[in-house]
């Protein structure tokens, strides 16, 4: 397809293409049109000769795959995720909920490195199904299942799980203390929680830069201090063991990813729906680059919890 063309002052230009005016944006440099006898012969069917290929997702959930990697929709990669969990010793005898699950992406990177089996739940419709058609590809329909669920009305089953495993979930959810009592319950006697999240630096909850950031969130956040977290489990009847201050490891994954941005827009210039996926980038761009400014000015913190199940004997039903 031709790139499409203009006429200023009785003259033709071609107009830029999405990609061209995407990579101006992020370099920081203003396209100048250029009229149609100044391009070289054979320039104007450039995209044409490009071989071209169907998405088999939205443009929205194919932006997140080539941004994130295969199955992932934010950011910490299949080995960021498998550390944050490798400390409680998962096995293969073992079971694990995955709330926040996405596309199912590091759940299936967690079973596939310790073989446990996972239930993944995700609130966003399109991504449990996408989740759970690609668990389904990957030979996992049965140990890494994705499904929907409302996390503000979650009926979990009652002492099922070995752990319970949150990412980037909990800063979404108005009433973390009644989630948090429904995960205490269905944990297992000793059963871990393990949560990376989004932290109001202490002091900074109220202040402009972290309202702001909060007003353009696509979904509205209901921050708590890592003291308030601390607080939250306590009265839920869990143990809290670690809070981990993550900031600088999980900055370094959002950089790791952007910093390839040129394959990243080399990738999706090969769909046939290239303008559409482009836009679900730029997106997906101002959404980290605004994440990125708040957490790099201090205001906001991203946090890794563990706490353990408090209980004084082992119930009949946890053998």
């Amino acid at each position: 397809m031709a790139p499409s063309i203009t006429t200023i002052d009785g003259k033709r230009y071609a107009k830029p293409s999405f990609k061209e005016r995407l990579i101006a944006w992020w370099e920081g440099y203003e396209l100048q049109l250029r009229a149609i006898d100044q391009i070289e012969v054979g320039e104007l069917d450039r995209d044409a000769i490009e071989s071209e290929r169907e998405s088999r997702y939205s443009p929205r959930v194919e932006c997140l795959i080539q941004v994130w990697g295969d199955g992932f929709a934010s950011a910490g990669n299949a080995e960021f995720c498998c550390d944050l969990v490798r400390p409680i010793g998962l096995t293969d005898e073992l079971s694990m909920l995955d709330l926040g699950a996405g596309l199912g992406g590091p759940a299936r990177a967690i079973s596939k490195e310790f073989g446990v089996w996972i239930a993944g739940l995700e609130n966003d419709r399109e991504f449990a199904k996408v989740g759970m058609e690609m668990s389904t590809a990957a030979g996992l329909a049965k140990k890494v299942p994705v499904s929907i669920f409302d996390p503000e009305q979650a009926d979990l089953p009652e002492r099922k799980y070995d752990c319970v495993f949150s990412k980037e979930l909990l800063f979404r959810v108005q009433d973390k203390h009644e989630l948090a009592r429904r995960i205490e319950k269905s944990l297992k006697y000793s059963g871990h929680f393990l949560c990376l999240d989004f932290i109001a630096a202490d002091g900074r909850r109220n202040k402009p830069p972290l309202k702001k950031w909060a007003a353009e969130e696509p979904a509205r956040p209901f921050l708590f201090t890592a003291g308030q977290m601390n607080d939250m489990m306590i009265e839920s009847g869990l143990e809290p063991r670690v809070a981990r201050d993550i900031t600088e490891d999980y900055l370094e994954q959002i950089k790791g990813t952007w910093n390839n941005w040129q394959q990243i827009i080399d990738a999706i210039a090969e769909f046939s729906n290239k303008d559409e996926i482009m836009q679900a980038l730029l997106n997906e761009l101002q959404l980290w680059t605004r994440r990125s400014e708040v957490i790099e000015g201090g205001d906001l913190k991203v946090y890794s919890f563990h706490a353990t199940k408090r209980s004084s004997a082992k119930n009949m039903s946890d053998w």
